[in-house]
C-alpha cells in the first residue's frame, strides 16, 4: 500500500512530513508547510516566490 504523505517540495523526504489540515503539510526537517499538489501554482519553500514562476516560464518555453 502506497504511503499517503507527500513528499516535501524541499529536501523530496517524507521521513518528517506530518498532515496540518485537509491538504496542507508541514516538514519538521525544513521547517516548511506546503500544500499535497505543490505543483499547482502554490509559492511554496524556496523563501522567494519568483522563483516559481522562473521554473513556470521555463516549462512553458520547453512545451513550445
Amino acid at each position: 500500500m502506497p504511503d499517503p504523505t507527500p513528499k516535501c517540495p524541499l529536501c523530496k523526504s517524507n521521513r518528517r512530513v506530518h498532515p496540518e489540515g485537509s491538504r496542507a503539510f508541514f516538514c519538521f526537517d525544513c521547517k516548511m508547510g506546503f500544500d499535497n499538489d505543490p505543483d499547482e501554482g502554490g509559492d511554496y519553500a524556496t523563501g522567494d516566490p519568483s522563483r516559481r514562476l522562473t521554473r513556470e516560464e521555463g516549462r512553458r518555453r520547453g512545451r513550445r
